[in-house]
């Protein structure tokens, strides 16, 4: 039923900006298994990660297999990554106070239902508050080190614009809401509905059998061609013309019905979302070279 990829995000998601090569082991300095332009990072660490990633794993996906390389590389790599910029962020004199995390725990508290269900959740996925605590911390540093790298970038309109005008087809973005139902009468019967007049958004509430969209009339958001996990979907949805509403649409098991709201295809609308993009992909860059330029040893045998 979740066709279209969700922009939520779980608080302790896990940050990973960009992906490090591994380059090869030195000698193992006991209890170490990385060195970040001389600072450690300890194999307590590095197991405490491993191990919230497991606990996160089976709770997503009901397994803790995490055997493979390419996993514990990852981790490893995120903690290089966390290193350098927390470096780069002291050289450039980017703190966090504890205003500011108390500030962001109470607002992910608020958005969970309450402190008792916030630290349930942290409990079943063997968090502890205080590493909870350190990783907000860590995140509202990076972010505020990310937004002063993005104020010192320059994308001038007309680099943006042709970067858009050779990308058109995927940044385009739609703004769609659905009624999803498992029987093709009942599908037929809204369809009646909706021609009488009655309001999309209350059919969806009423009818959807999808919650996470029904509980908003049915309203998806907006999203690009990339979020759309159904190449059938895709192709109703960016044929349909604003304000339209499509026919039945039997995907699989389950009947859909699709309302467009927006579509933004214009260099005008999407100007602000190129810029944004485009920043990443200096950004992106940007710390790119801060790992070609320091001095990283790998102490860890991945293959262990």
């Amino acid at each position: 039923m979740d066709r279209i990829k969700s922009k939520n995000i779980f608080i302790i998601t896990i940050l990973l900006i960009l992906t490090l090569g591994i380059n090869g082991c030195t000698k193992d300095p006991e209890g170490v298994v990385a060195e970040v332009n001389g600072e450690e990072i300890t194999e307590e660490e590095y197991k405490k990660n491993l191990q919230i990633r497991k606990n996160l794993s089976k709770e997503e996906f009901g397994k803790d297999d995490l055997s493979k390389l390419d996993i514990k590389e990852e981790i490893l790599n995120e903690l290089i990554l966390e290193t350098l910029i927390s470096q780069e962020a002291e050289k450039r004199n980017i703190s966090i106070s504890d205003e500011e995390i108390e500030k962001e725990i109470d607002k992910n508290t608020e958005e969970v239902g309450g402190e008792e269900k916030l630290r349930e959740e942290l409990e079943d996925s063997g968090i502890s508050f205080d590493y909870y605590k350190e990783f907000i911390k860590k995140q509202y540093l990076f972010n505020k080190y990310k937004q002063t790298i993005f104020n010192e970038i320059d994308i001038s309109n007309k680099k943006a614009e042709k970067y858009f005008e050779k990308n058109k087809e995927d940044l385009i973005i739609t703004r769609a809401s659905q009624i999803v139902v498992d029987d093709e009468k009942n599908g037929l019967d809204i369809l009646d509905k909706l021609e009488d007049g009655e309001k999309f958004e209350d059919l969806a509430v009423e009818k959807s059998l999808d919650s996470s969209s029904a509980v908003k009339g049915g309203d998806l958001g907006y999203f690009s061609k990339e979020m759309i996990k159904n190449k059938e979907l895709e192709d109703i949805i960016f044929k349909l013309q604003v304000g339209e509403i499509s026919e039945l649409v039997k995907i699989e098991d389950e009947y859909y019905i699709i309302y467009l709201q927006d579509r933004k295809d214009k260099f005008e609308d999407l100007k602000d979302e190129v810029i944004i993009l485009l920043k990443e992909e200096e950004y992106t860059k940007h710390i790119k070279e801060l790992q070609d330029n320091a001095k990283i040893k790998i102490f860890l045998k991945i293959d262990e």
